[in-house]
């Protein structure tokens, strides 16, 4: 077995134990991985260096989106198996730390999660993308379909649907939503109600 030593820790170490480094002329870094690690451990604990790396990885993100996504689904779809049980074995080991950032994150991005939420329920459930929901919304005035309440921008509305076919009808509040289920979508018992409404007292 093929061997070198880290100019760190002066240990004889396996090839495989160095991280590749092209410039050098056997093509592998002067220290090992493991010393390598340990000096980026004791960087990253100056004042200040976390933040700023940080800093740095969040503009890098920001700017570099499709690139970074395009990356990261390419590297998944070659290593799925290996990334998969990367990540149970993560998950298994830090339970409670995702669990607890999971939480904070949750807390922090409430209403960003709730809006995402409803738009994914919308396109797999009634087949309506961000745009045909708008444009439903502004073809109703932004109000409801049935008793022409503003839907405060579309919060607390639901999609109606034709239980049968599955064909999207309109946008209603919450109460008129549930007001034509608690009809069971029935016309004849919608109009005995108009009349029971409407009905002279003896």
């Amino acid at each position: 077995m093929e061997t070198k030593k880290c100019s760190k820790c002066g240990i004889e170490k396996p090839l495989n134990e160095f991280y590749n480094k092209s410039s050098n002329k056997d093509g592998l870094q002067c220290q090992c991985k493991s010393c390598v690690s340990e000096h980026g451990r004791k960087y990253r604990q100056r004042p200040g260096v976390k933040e700023e790396i940080a800093k740095r990885c969040k503009k890098y993100s920001q700017q570099n989106k499709k690139k970074r996504s395009e990356y990261n689904q390419k590297y998944y779809l070659e290593n799925k198996e290996a990334a998969v049980e990367y990540q149970r074995e993560y998950y298994l080991k830090n339970k409670e730390k995702v669990a607890k950032r999971g939480k904070i994150y949750y807390q922090q991005n409430k209403e960003i999660i709730a809006e995402k939420t409803k738009v994914y329920n919308r396109l797999s459930k009634y087949g309506i993308n961000e745009d045909q929901w708008q444009q439903i919304l502004n073809d109703q005035g932004g109000m409801c379909a049935i008793c022409r309440e503003l839907l405060d921008n579309g919060k607390n509305t639901c999609v109606d649907h034709d239980h049968e076919t599955g064909k999207v009808r309109g946008v209603l509040c919450n109460n008129c939503n549930k007001a034509l289920g608690g009809f069971k979508d029935n016309p004849e018992i919608i109009m005995n109600a108009i009349k029971y409404l409407f009905r002279v007292e003896d």
